[in-house]
């Protein structure tokens, strides 16, 4: 038994035939005439296979979403209501490090290798971990304080656990790193496919997503890009594609993406396609402006920097200065930049000078608040130690004139008048 099948979308086949059959050797149309006979064959479907209900089943396209109740979901439902979206006041930015990266927002930070681009972010990393900004202090001088401490998995590529043992140590870094997760090269670390393929992209968004559920998962860095992508990086389906499979459906269920990236031959922007660039909302650019490699200079100024979302009074390129001892970071302040070659030399030489005209003594809050060294806080309170503990300079718990107690400084060095 067999029935017919009409098909109402396009010409049926007989039609075509009968049209392209009237087309002569040079290419002119000549219109059917009445005697031109069509004829369709009947189109049978089998009793064992159902006729396609609907447009998704005709189309090959899955079955609609459903609610948790198994009710489909209407498509109306995927659009915004704009009008309810902008009755309500626009909620405010929420930064990681401020005008740099940004909490709910795919980042990039982009910088030659051997520059320490790694350095930098693992060490903000760790301080997401534990609930502070690396960069950003507060009135009192202290890191600002995140709204909590951030769930961070850290997909390392290139550095390995020697890196990180050592690294760690540098830093000052807590035994105990509750919300600092990290994947490196070792032996238990899993394997992907390249994420720029559908087979490496499932396997590692999997990945992410099951520890996602296990642990929760606020931030996701990647360092770097050209270490699991694979693929042509000039090639723009290369990027596309890993958006498309990796990046969007990592944002899509909320979590912060970081990614880190190397630069061309110009040391000024990413390597590879312009496609690189299509779902990044911020892009961070990192060069070393002068031959002093611990001076850092950020930027997010376009063509080579991205901020999608605007800078809000932000300044686009900030100076940031590396410190050793512990390894850390801070930013250089507004108006300080033109620093010297060496700006703890610069202090420890301001820090005497000033206790000269103090001869007997000055608090030290008061002493390195009168510093002007192009340098952050915790580097002048880190040069001051070392210099106390170096016996130049002394310090001493003393009652001040007001009654309070305070650490006196005094120096032990002879400056020149």
């Amino acid at each position: 038994m067999s029935r017919k099948l009409t098909l109402s979308v396009g010409l049926a086949a007989a039609e075509l035939e009968a049209r392209s059959g009237h087309f002569d050797h040079a290419g002119k149309y000549v219109p059917p005439t009445e005697t031109t006979e069509q004829t369709e064959e009947p189109t049978t479907v089998s009793e064992d296979k159902p006729e396609p209900s609907n447009w998704r089943e005709y189309a090959g396209i899955a079955a609609p979403d459903t609610t948790e109740e198994g009710e489909t979901r209407s498509a109306r439902s995927a659009l915004v209501d704009l009008k309810a979206l902008r009755a309500q006041p626009l909620p405010p930015r929420e930064w990681l490090e401020e005008g740099l990266f940004e909490l709910h927002a795919v980042n990039k930070l982009t910088a030659a290798s051997g520059t320490g681009k790694s350095v930098l972010l693992a060490d903000m990393a760790i301080r997401w971990s534990l609930g502070s900004s690396a960069l950003d202090r507060d009135d009192e001088g202290r890191p600002r304080a995140l709204a909590r401490p951030l769930s961070v998995l850290y997909i390392d590529g290139e550095l390995g656990e020697r890196w990180w043992h050592k690294y760690t140590d540098a830093n000052a870094a807590p035994m105990d790193l509750p919300d600092f997760h990290l994947v490196t090269l070792n032996d238990q670390a899993p394997t992907w496919g390249a994420l720029c393929t559908e087979h490496g992209a499932a396997e590692f968004v999997g990945f992410v997503l099951e520890l996602h559920e296990e642990i929760g998962i606020d931030v996701v860095v990647l360092d770097t890009l050209s270490a699991f992508v694979g693929g042509e990086e000039i090639d723009n389906d290369t990027w596309l594609t890993f958006d498309r499979l990796v990046t969007l459906k990592l944002k899509k269920v909320g979590l912060t993406l970081v990614y880190v990236d190397h630069t061309g031959h110009s040391n000024q922007r990413a390597r590879g396609a312009s496609a690189k660039k299509a779902k990044l909302d911020v892009e961070v650019v990192m060069t070393l402006p002068g031959e002093d490699p611990h001076l850092l200079e950020l930027s997010t100024k376009m063509p080579e920097g991205k901020m999608r979302n605007g800078h809000d009074g932000h300044p686009l390129e900030v100076r940031v200065r590396r410190m050793l001892n512990p390894l850390s970071h801070e930013r250089v302040p507004v108006g300080k930049l033109a620093a010297s070659a060496d700006p703890v030399a610069e202090l420890t030489k301001e820090l005497h000078e000033i206790l000269a005209r103090h001869p007997d003594g000055m608090a030290r809050d008061e002493l390195l608040k009168d510093t002007k060294t192009a340098l952050g806080i915790t580097a002048k309170r880190a040069t001051l130690d070392r210099l106390i503990d170096a016996g130049q300079i002394t310090q001493d718990e003393e009652r001040r004139p007001s009654g309070r107690r305070a650490k006196v400084c005094r120096s032990r060095v002879e400056t020149a008048s």
